[in-house]
């Protein structure tokens, strides 16, 4: 799982890229630094472990984030695997809706928090060759905790994850279309 704001804004690589940066770099800017005398460490020290110690539970996105988020549609890039389960068989499913689950990856897992119903997702498939885009999806319903993560019998068990402090999130996703070709990873580079 990963964002994308834009695809043709994506940078450069390399050289040229690490040029342009040091070139915007050095217009900048430098922000003067504050005395070490203004702040002291212990108490900033001990503000930061009161502020992490009074966020119990999944983290989420900052306040500031999700709310500038809420208006707008993000997009993000799903990873399937074409042989467990293909976007023929999403089509297939009621209501072309299926419940995105196994995701044991923590940065996957908060990037499933982050994301609000109708963020669009680009459908995937990872481990066939070439890797390639077949199509589009939206959020259907937002992350939830994930029960098979409580479920001893289940392949995705984690005796860490409570039904008070679940560690493991779903969303249900929704076809929104195929794309008129799949979109090999080698022509998105």
């Amino acid at each position: 799982l990963c964002q994308w704001d834009d695809l043709e804004a994506l940078p450069p690589n390399g050289k040229e890229y690490q040029q342009g940066c040091k070139r915007v770099n050095d217009r900048l800017p430098k922000a003067p630094e504050p005395p070490a005398s203004e702040v002291p460490l212990k108490l900033a020290t001990k503000k930061r472990k009161a502020t992490a110690a009074a966020a119990p539970g999944p983290p989420v996105a900052d306040k500031a984030a999700e709310a500038s988020n809420s208006a707008v549609v993000q997009h993000y890039l799903i990873k399937q695997e074409p042989e467990e389960f293909s976007f023929d068989d999403l089509m297939a499913c009621e209501n072309q809706t299926w419940t995105y689950d196994g995701v044991r990856n923590h940065q996957a897992r908060n990037t499933l928090l982050r994301m609000r119903r109708g963020d669009q997702l680009l459908f995937h498939y990872s481990s066939c060759k070439p890797p390639r885009i077949v199509g589009i999806v939206e959020v259907a319903r937002e992350a939830y905790p994930d029960h098979h993560a409580r479920d001893p019998a289940s392949k995705y068990f984690d005796a860490a994850s409570t039904e008070e402090d679940p560690r493991w999130y779903l969303v249900d996703i929704r076809a929104v279309r195929r794309l008129p070709r799949d979109l090999p990873l080698h022509e998105l580079r």
